[in-house]
C-alpha cells in the first residue's frame, strides 16, 4: 500500500471547498494511531481477489461513514476522485459490489475477530486523556425506517413514516466519551427491552479491570427492567440501586438509574 503524502499545504478559503475537505485530518488522526498495521495485524480474512488489502478493504467502509454517506452506491463516486485516493494513500476504491461481496462472504471467525478488534480499541480508548474509575452507559434505541424489503425490517413505533417498515436498533452509549459500546440491530416491532439483556452483558463484559463503578442510564421506555433487575443486579423502586454483576466474582459496583 502507498504512503500517504508527506508535504501538503492546506487551505480553507477555496470557492470549490466541499464538506468532505475535512476528510485529510481523520486520515492524518488514523495515520497517526498507525490503524492500518493494527489491522493488518489483528486481522484475518482469507480471499482469493486480493486485490485490495484487508485493512484497506476496512477503510473503504470506514470514510463512506465519516463523510456522510450512508449507502454503498453512493460512496461509488470516491473511485474516480484521484484528490481523496491521493490524501488517504489508497491506490483505489473498491467499487460498490466489491464491497457488498465482501460483507456478504465474510465468515462468522472473521465478526468475531472484528468484535475483539473493537472492544481492544474502545478498553485502550476509554483511559484517554486520562484514567478512568467510571463508566455511565446509556441505553436507549432509535427508528431506522427502510423503504424496501430489507431483512427483518417490520412495521412498528415509527412517528415520522406511521406504517413504513423500519428498524429499531438498541445502543449502549458511554456517557462522557460518547463511544458507542455495543449494539444490536431489531426489527421494529421488537419490544422495548428485547435483547436488552444480552446488549447488557456484552458491555460489562468488555469494561476495563480497572473500573470500579458502572452506571446504567435508559428513559422512560426503558423504565419497566424487571429483566435486568432479575438478571444483573437488584434496584430499589425508585430505579437505585447497587450490586455486582452476575458471573464476576469481582468487579466494579453497579447502579441503575431511570430518567
Amino acid at each position: 500500500m502507498p504512503y500517504s503524502p508527506r508535504n501538503i499545504r492546506i487551505a480553507c478559503d477555496h470557492e470549490g471547498l466541499t464538506h468532505f475537505g475535512g476528510v485529510y485530518f481523520f486520515h492524518e488522526f488514523l495515520r497517526v494511531l498507525q490503524l492500518r498495521n493494527f489491522l493488518a495485524t489483528h486481522l484475518a480474512y482469507p480471499r482469493r481477489n486480493k486485490r485490495y488489502p484487508l485493512s484497506q478493504m476496512i477503510l473503504a467502509l470506514v470514510y463512506p461513514i465519516v463523510l456522510g454517506l450512508d449507502r454503498l452506491e453512493t460512496a461509488s463516486f470516491l473511485r474516480s476522485n484521484g484528490t481523496f485516493q491521493y490524501l488517504t494513500g489508497l491506490p483505489g476504491f473498491p467499487d460498490p459490489q466489491t464491497l457488498r461481496r465482501f460483507l456478504l462472504h465474510a465468515p462468522d471467525s472473521f465478526w468475531k475477530q472484528v468484535h475483539r478488534v473493537n472492544d481492544r480499541l474502545l478498553q485502550t480508548f476509554i483511559h484517554l486523556p486520562s484514567r478512568r474509575s467510571r463508566l455511565i452507559f446509556d441505553l436507549d434505541s432509535t427508528v431506522v425506517t427502510v423503504f424496501g424489503k430489507q431483512e427483518d425490517a417490520a412495521v412498528g413505533y415509527n412517528p415520522r413514516y406511521r406504517g413504513k417498515r423500519s428498524y429499531d436498533p438498541l445502543l449502549c452509549v458511554e456517557a462522557n466519551s460518547s463511544y458507542l459500546w455495543d449494539a444490536e440491530l431489531r426489527p421494529g416491532n421488537a419490544g422495548t427491552w428485547d435483547s436488552s439483556v444480552e446488549v447488557l452483558d456484552t458491555c460489562f463484559s468488555n469494561v476495563p479491570s480497572d473500573i470500579r463503578e458502572l452506571r446504567v442510564r435508559a428513559d422512560a421506555g426503558l423504565s419497566d427492567g424487571r429483566r435486568v433487575r432479575d438478571h444483573r443486579f437488584p434496584v430499589d423502586r425508585t430505579g437505585q440501586g447497587r450490586g455486582r454483576p452476575s458471573g464476576r466474582a469481582a468487579g466494579p459496583e453497579l447502579a441503575e438509574v431511570s430518567q
